[in-house]
């Protein structure tokens, strides 16, 4: 679709018609400079494969003692006897760093901490059986929060992230997303919001998964994960995703109950995690146990629509009915998970994305300084009327939309939280969340 960004949001925006078979274009947008730079993005896909592909990786190793990497780690683990902090890599390698290199990190625990569990760049030699870090960077994210200030001065804040992610923020768009971007926030307690999202196909589901991934840290899932890799690995002691990343993206969740045991085991773990904060694996014979810290992630489901329109609605609830047909499909009660989340947005209706695609994105760096002015606009709010649960996410919900400039009808809010009232009924044409006229 065709059609010119508002200034000074069009100052900002990225090209993004260069692509690359073997990198994401997310990553390319994570290092802006590859977009015009071909000498730079070889040797940024280079540093890509060989922390992401392990047949990469192991070809060049084999011929190679020296290599740089760039990669998000997939695990960390911690030697003590010999003072090293051991990384995984997406291309399956172990790398070995000494703790005098992590200390580069960041002045604080909680610094160095934060960047092992982001981008990183590590200079590693093989020796032998071992790959040691000879150089590590963080390549954690800036903000730019007075770009964003600018774009927010002129656009509303919610049609600027849409255009930041690449699309038109035509009504289709924006109902189509709300429910997803919204777990990019916080409630006023600091608390996550949690969502569920079933649509026909085409509508963005992974692009948005993998966004987030270079955007906020998060991980993005395509299958059931295994509680080693979602928790902790008892037999090596390396931490899962709930430790290295600050969000997670379940998609593909229609397909779950393919795999009702592994599901039923991530199931059990994710209840208390989305709850309390607490990621614990089980019971275990292993020495390695999972760190008793709190840590509270956002959880975005998704899937596709087609399990839930093949079975009859027990009532027109969206919140009962994905109970009723999840509890039967995967053999035990979804219930509790429903009632952790904030949203479940059910929706039959046909939306293709790509017609609404500009090919141009804001920088990473621009897009989390738009979360960041949203976020420090949220207050506190108590207009709804539901009770228990519902009024705390319909309140917090409320928080978020005034702060990206929008006026709040709290009856049709308390409906669509509530699940008596989709998304599709809301007025997205003008920045008020009304029911259609």
């Amino acid at each position: 679709m065709s059609v010119k960004p508002p200034d000074p949001l069009n100052d900002f925006l990225l090209d993004i018609s260069v692509t690359d078979k073997d990198m994401p274009t997310e990553v390319l947008v994570a290092f802006p400079r590859s977009l015009k730079d071909e000498e730079f993005r070889a040797k940024l896909k280079k540093a890509w494969l060989a922390g992401n592909d392990p047949r990469y990786a192991g070809v060049r190793f084999l011929n190679e003692h020296r290599l740089e990497l760039i990669f998000q780690p997939t695990g960390l683990s911690f030697d003590w006897k010999n003072d090293l902090v051991l990384i995984k890599t997406p291309s399956e390698l172990w790398l070995r760093c000494p703790v005098d290199l992590v200390k580069t990190l960041g002045e604080t625990p909680e610094e160095r901490a934060a960047a092992l569990t982001d981008y990183l760049w590590c200079l590693v030699r093989r020796n032998q059986r071992n790959f040691d870090v000879m150089d590590i960077r963080s390549l954690k994210g800036r903000v730019r929060l007075e770009e964003a200030k600018a774009i927010c001065e002129k656009v509303n804040p919610y049609d600027a992230l849409l255009w930041g992610l690449g699309y038109v923020p035509e009504p289709p768009v924006k109902r189509m997303f709300f429910p997803r971007i919204v777990t990019w926030f916080k409630r006023p307690d600091g608390k996550p919001l949690h969502a569920a999202q079933f649509t026909p196909p085409e509508t963005g589901k992974t692009t948005f998964g993998v966004r987030s991934e270079t955007l906020l840290n998060w991980i993005y899932f395509n299958e059931v994960p295994t509680i080693p890799r979602l928790v902790l690995d008892a037999r090596t002691g390396a931490l899962g995703a709930v430790y290295t990343r600050d969000g997670i993206h379940f998609d593909e969740f229609d397909k779950w109950h393919l795999h009702a045991e592994t599901a039923f085991k991530c199931y059990s773990v994710l209840l208390t995690g989305m709850e309390q904060g607490v990621w614990r694996r089980g019971v275990t014979q292993a020495l390695a146990k999972a760190p008793e810290v709190q840590r509270f992630l956002p959880i975005l489901i998704t899937g596709n629509v087609d399990e839930l329109v093949s079975r009859p609605p027990p009532v027109p609830n969206a919140r009962i009915w994905f109970s009723a047909v999840w509890s039967q499909l995967m053999g035990f009660d979804i219930t509790p998970l429903a009632d952790r989340l904030a949203l479940i947005d059910i929706t039959e209706r046909k939306v293709r994305v790509l017609d609404y695609v500009t090919y141009k994105v804001l920088p990473d760096s621009i897009m989390r300084g738009i979360i960041t002015l949203v976020q420090e606009r949220v207050e506190p709010s108590d207009m709804s009327a539901l009770r228990g649960r519902l009024r705390i996410y319909a309140n917090a919900i409320a928080g978020i939309l005034l702060a990206m400039g929008f006026s709040v009808d709290p009856k049709l809010l308390d409906d669509v939280v509530a699940g008596n009232v989709g998304l599709d009924e809301v007025n997205w044409l003008t920045p008020e969340f009304r029911r259609v006229a």
